[in-house]
């Protein structure tokens, strides 16, 4: 178009000179190079064509160089200025319209700049020249495109939204390598806003300047205040991995994870106890495992499983192949320990003189404890049948009163396949009581001894006079120290010849004593000591009695204790057949024939006292008169007894009155003299004369 306006110029010249040649004159001009065809024409002035938009002025290289006009007419329209020239822009005055629809709009300028003081688009996007897109068509929002991405720029109200429909939206605030911010403020606020901080070294951070800050999500809260950072949520959830997370401390709900000292991890509850779960998904075990050494070697790492299907604890360990685990210890559901190898309990510590607590069983009850309650050791062992109860070692209450228990040791065992109690160490159950050790000997013999207690020593060989000891050591006024003791002695050490003593020893005035002694080599019981002595009975209504057991005949000496004889009699019956009493008189009565072998003593001679004519003869068999004539009428005594015999020497002349009562002896009373020796028989009323001797008689 440009090029046609060159040329109008020329035009207006010649139509204007012809005008002054030909004035008044109607003229024509013709075709090429001639006036003749008529193709031009000036009618009242004007040069007109003759034909409607059929010929041009000028071509190229042959422009017009000048047109002067006041206005031009196109497609009726009287245009005045240069914008109204130029289509497809209608110049309106203050605007400009566009009277088409090109399919691009370019506007060059020498410093590539346009500038509008308004621009408003139509229904139609602004197309930029690379193909990216300024669309307004949605109704409150202003949508940009790039290469099918759309960044949409929505307004709702006093809110303000970016929305991008393919990746992320990136904001820059600088480009070059100084750190940049960008600012995030509600209101204008100051004081109070985020801060994103981009750094020079690639560490941007958020800020919340002036005030705590919140990041909310539908799933929980991230807070940050008062040097917390506290999450209503689960942090790294969904997360394909948490990245290292450095921090003094963490608060999971109420509770507190910190690092007490330098490598001390510590989980704490505020308020109840602490529990920390290792859960195992649906049909999985959970595994704590413990690392040492970096888990280097085999062995390093034990780990605890908790076992789902048989819902037991193991204890495992790769010990044997670096990191294959095998079960050391196993904990069960009902409470019982396995383990592959020994059990060992060690309290190692610097104390070198107080007995340490190495391991504790403690028994406890929802309810109230009593007698009965307590706690126990239980040993398993594997037989013939499968592992089963072979012993225990229990500890249970006899007196369950706070401040006074009583509690007893209590050792079981399997005897003849039942679990039966053989040892009880029992408490005192009063203060002026005793503790003691109590055996129970489990057996079906009933009429043959059993073994109870038995004492060994090892010694390597032994020789004569080694032995064992059973020491008593009450507690006196200076303390515990031995007062008795029962000893065995081996006076023949060699086993087939072996002899050994018991020995029965204890303090006497302060000195341990031997008292009573077994001797083996004499078959003797020894009594030694000073004042050695042996008691039968406890002055108790019975009979007590030492008896032999012989061959062909028994015999036995005791305490009748319906007479209250010392009895010597055959059998073991005392009071049967009795062969010598003894009453509580001193009397001594035989039942049968009286052997003597040898000389039979009377006794010690007693003196009848002077002018006593019933002189006492109950302390004695062998008597003598006093030297004063006396005429004696009876004997009398608190102790005679029928059948005893007396023998009377006369020392002077003595008379016996034999012809009443009290002496009977003949119908003439019986004079004695000196040196005459009388017998007499005591039948419970009076004194019978057995014998008289008179020297003076021819007695051949």
């Amino acid at each position: 178009m440009k090029r046609y306006f060159k040329f109008l110029p020329i035009i207006v010249v010649i139509l204007f000179s012809a005008t002054t040649v030909f004035a008044g004159i109607e003229s024509t001009i013709g075709g090429s190079g001639t006036l003749k065809n008529y193709r031009w024409k000036v009618e009242d002035g004007d040069i007109v064509p003759a034909d409607d938009s059929a010929y041009d002025i000028g071509e190229t290289g042959k422009e017009v160089q000048a047109i002067y006009s006041d206005a031009f007419i196109l497609g009726g329209v009287s245009k005045s200025s240069w914008g109204s020239v130029v289509s497809p822009f209608e110049d309106d005055g203050t605007t400009t319209t566009l009277t088409s629809a090109p399919t691009k709009f370019i506007l060059t300028h020498a410093t590539g700049v346009s500038t509008f003081s308004g621009y408003i688009a139509g229904a139609a996007d602004v197309v930029l020249e690379n193909g990216q897109i300024i669309d307004g068509g949605t109704n409150e929002a202003i949508k940009l495109t790039e290469n099918s991405d759309t960044l949409s720029i929505g307004f709702d109200g006093d809110d303000i939204s970016l929305t991008a429909t393919n990746g992320s939206i990136e904001l820059i605030p600088e480009t070059s390598t100084a750190d940049g911010t960008i600012d995030l403020m509600a209101g204008g606020d100051e004081d109070d806003y985020v801060e994103i901080i981009l750094t020079e070294a690639h560490k941007p951070s958020i800020n919340f300047n002036g005030c705590d800050g919140i990041i909310s999500a539908s799933g929980g809260d991230i807070s940050f205040g008062d040097e917390n950072l506290v999450t209503t949520g689960t942090l790294g959830a969904g997360a394909s991995a948490l990245g290292a997370v450095t921090a003094t401390s963490y608060i999971v709900g109420d509770d507190t994870l910190d690092v007490v000292v330098d490598d001390q991890l510590r989980f704490a509850s505020n308020d109840e106890e602490t529990t920390i779960e290792s859960l195992g998904y649906t049909g999985k075990d959970a595994v704590l495992q413990l690392t040492a050494d970096l888990g280097a070697d085999a062995g390093d790492k034990i780990q605890l499983v908790s076992d789902h299907s048989t819902n037991s604890l193991f204890f495992t360990s790769d010990t044997s192949v670096k990191d294959t685990h095998a079960t050391i210890l196993t904990l069960s559901k009902v409470g019982v320990i396995t383990t592959t190898g020994d059990v060992q309990v060690v309290n190692d510590s610097a104390t070198t003189d107080v007995v340490q607590d190495v391991l504790k069983l403690t028994s406890s009850t929802s309810g109230t404890g009593a007698a009965g309650l307590g706690a126990g050791i239980v040993f398993h062992v594997d037989d013939i049948g499968g592992i089963e109860e072979q012993a225990s070692i229990d500890v249970a209450l006899t007196t369950a009163t706070d401040g006074s228990e009583d509690t007893d040791v209590i050792i079981s065992q399997n005897t003849a396949g039942a679990i039966a109690e053989t040892l009880r160490i029992v408490a005192a159950s009063a203060a002026d009581a005793s503790d003691y050790l109590q055996f129970t000997a489990n057996t079906t013999e009933t009429n043959a001894a059993t073994n109870v207690l038995v004492l060994k020593t090892a010694t390597g060989t032994a020789i004569d006079n080694y032995g064992m000891s059973i020491s008593f050591q009450p507690e006196d006024a200076t303390g515990s120290e031995e007062v008795a003791s029962l000893d065995i002695i081996q006076t023949t050490a060699a086993r087939a010849t072996n002899d050994t003593d018991f020995v029965f020893s204890q303090n006497v005035a302060g000195a341990m004593t031997e008292r009573v002694r077994f001797d083996a080599d004499s078959a003797n019981i020894l009594l030694s000591g000073a004042l050695p002595a042996m008691t039968i009975g406890d002055a108790g209504a019975e009979d007590t009695a030492l008896n032999f057991d012989g061959n062909a005949q028994d015999f036995h000496v005791g305490l009748d204790d319906t007479a209250d004889d010392l009895v010597i009699g055959v059998g073991s019956a005392l009071g049967t057949t009795t062969a010598l009493s003894v009453d509580e008189n001193t009397d001594i009565t035989t039942s049968g024939n009286l052997i003597v072998d040898g000389a039979l003593d009377m006794g010690t001679v007693e003196t009848f006292t002077d002018s006593d004519l019933t002189p006492d003869v109950s302390d004695g068999s062998y008597f003598i008169t006093n030297t004063t004539t006396a005429t004696l009428t009876d004997f009398d005594g608190s102790g005679i007894v029928a059948g005893q015999v007396i023998y009377v020497e006369s020392a002077g002349a003595i008379t016996y009155d034999v012809t009443t009562t009290g002496l009977i002896g003949g119908s003439t009373d019986i004079v004695t003299a000196d040196g005459d020796l009388t017998s007499w028989l005591y039948n419970g009323t009076d004194w019978l004369l057995i014998s008289f001797m008179d020297l003076s008689d021819d007695l051949s």
